[in-house]
């Protein structure tokens, strides 16, 4: 079993990925084919101070639900930077956004483009001393609004640096459901020609959002659409050839969740194959084809058969 600060910086960057998709799904349709904006985007402010410097979201790539019990705020600023704020609530209150409170979670990203690198109020480690509260201040049902302030410590586990976020504000018009897109659904491009697609108990899926760089010391590959996230780690010396998936190691894993607010189940291959095809450390690009039997990480109970796993990346 993984230890527990591995399956917080799991969950965060998983949810964070799923935030990214759901952002890109709406900014991509408020703005329409024509880039016309037809005003059903969260409009507002998203503002903060982080570590000293003023971080704002972008009118046009900000976002605000609340669906089945969850609010959910992201923003990334004209330099893209993204914020992410996830409460376990749909009401007005402070909401403490550390990890034993169970709460929500605050999640900054320096560059979105690179979701695996997640700075979090949620760490398990008492001596980063992460922390953070989100005030709720006022929820208009009629005009679709929500205000409120935040504050928060943040922490990458992956690196042990950390921001603090301070003064930060919002007021924003949200959903209740995701926008939908007249001309039909649609699956937006991967990052450049990567991609990531496997069958799910026998329903075909394939990643919306794709991230893929090498952190301490081995290569993270990660893909997500709205509500399930695939993520592996590989070391970066790997040569071509099939792995067998043993639950007992750090070198070559796989893990796939189902996420719903802060509701995640996650599946750990417990047996199976990841087989590298192809994999060429000076340009950094990696093709692998996979299946496994993942179990559920906590009840030890639950397993879910992937099969026609496959995945081209290029990695930083």
């Amino acid at each position: 079993m993984k230890p527990i600060k591995s399956l917080v910086a799991f969950l965060v960057t998983a949810i964070t990925l799923i935030s990214l998709t759901s952002c890109q799904k709406e900014v991509s349709y408020e703005l329409g084919q024509n880039g016309n904006n037809n005003n059903n985007n969260s409009s507002g402010n998203f503002t903060a101070n982080i570590n000293g410097g003023n971080w704002k979201a972008a009118a046009d790539k900000q976002s605000a639900t609340i669906m089945d019990g969850v609010i959910n705020l992201t923003g990334i600023s004209s330099n893209g930077q993204m914020m992410t704020i996830t409460l376990t609530g749909d009401t007005i209150g402070t909401y403490d956004v550390s990890f034993a409170a169970a709460k929500g979670f605050v999640a900054f990203e320096p560059d979105y483009t690179k979701p695996a690198n997640v700075y979090s109020s949620m760490s398990s480690d008492v001596a980063t001393n992460a922390n953070g509260t989100v005030t709720v201040t006022s929820i208009d049902t009629d005009k679709k609004i929500i205000k409120g302030t935040f504050q928060s410590k943040l922490f990458n586990p992956a690196d042990g640096t950390s921001y603090t976020a301070t003064e930060g504000l919002f007021e924003l018009t949200y959903f209740t459901s995701l926008p939908t897109d007249p001309t039909g659904p649609t699956t937006p491009p991967a990052t450049g020609d990567a991609y990531l697609k496997a069958t799910i108990n026998g329903t075909a899926w394939q990643a919306k959002t794709i991230t893929a760089q090498v952190i301490l010391g081995q290569i993270y590959i990660a893909g997500a659409d709205e509500h399930k996230v695939f993520a592996f780690t590989i070391p970066p010396d790997a040569k071509v050839g099939s792995y067998t998936y043993d639950p007992f190691s750090q070198l070559y894993t796989t893990d796939y969740s189902e996420i719903n607010g802060m509701d995640a189940k996650m599946y750990s291959a417990e047996s199976g194959t990841l087989k590298i095809t192809q994999h060429d450390p000076t340009k950094k690009t990696m093709t692998a084809t996979f299946e496994f039997v993942g179990r559920e990480t906590f009840d030890q109970v639950e397993t879910r058969q992937i099969t026609k796993g496959s995945f081209f990346v290029k990695y930083q």
